[in-house]
C-alpha cells in the first residue's frame, strides 16, 4: 500500500506513458530550448497534481512515464503539456517561430498508453478470491 497515492476519497495506482513529438519532427529541443522545456513542464505537472516517475527527452520527442490522479483525464495532461510548453517556449524563443512558421511547435497528436495493471496486487486478488467460500461468491 505504500505505493499507492492518496485523495481526499480515493486510493489509487494508475501510471502513463506519455509521449509526442515536434512538428515535422524538427531537432527543435536542442540545448537551452530542452533544458527550459524540462522546467516548464515540472511546473505544469505541479499544477496538475502529477508525479514524474521517469522521462526522456531528445531533439525530436518528449517520453514522460507519469502517475497522475483519476480525475486528471488523458487529453487534459496532454493539452496542458503541450499547450502550455509550446505558447512559451515560442515566446521565449524567437528562432522557433521562424522553423515553426509561428504556430505550433507539436505535432498535433499523441501516444497515451495507461498501465495500471499491477502484477502483484493481481496474484493477490487470485488469492483472496480462492479463500472464499464458494458459497460467499456472488
Amino acid at each position: 500500500m505504500e505505493h499507492y497515492r492518496r485523495t481526499a476519497h480515493t486510493c489509487f495506482d494508475i501510471k502513463s506513458h506519455l509521449a509526442w513529438i515536434t512538428k515535422h519532427r524538427k531537432k527543435l529541443l536542442q540545448a537551452d530550448v530542452g533544458v527550459r522545456l524540462r522546467q516548464l513542464v515540472r511546473v505544469i505537472r505541479s499544477d496538475l497534481e502529477v508525479e514524474i516517475i521517469k522521462g526522456h527527452m531528445s531533439k525530436d520527442h518528449v517520453h514522460l512515464f507519469v502517475s497522475c490522479p483519476p480525475h486528471v483525464s488523458a487529453i487534459a495532461l496532454m493539452q496542458g503539456l503541450k499547450e502550455r510548453t509550446s505558447r512559451k517556449l515560442l515566446q521565449e524563443y524567437s528562432h522557433l517561430n521562424k522553423q515553426c512558421w509561428g504556430r505550433r511547435l507539436c505535432a498535433p497528436g499523441f501516444f497515451f498508453e495507461k498501465l495500471a495493471v499491477n502484477f502483484l496486487a493481481m496474484a493477490k486478488l487470485r488469492r483472496c478470491f480462492r479463500l472464499i467460500e464458494p458459497s460467499d461468491r456472488t
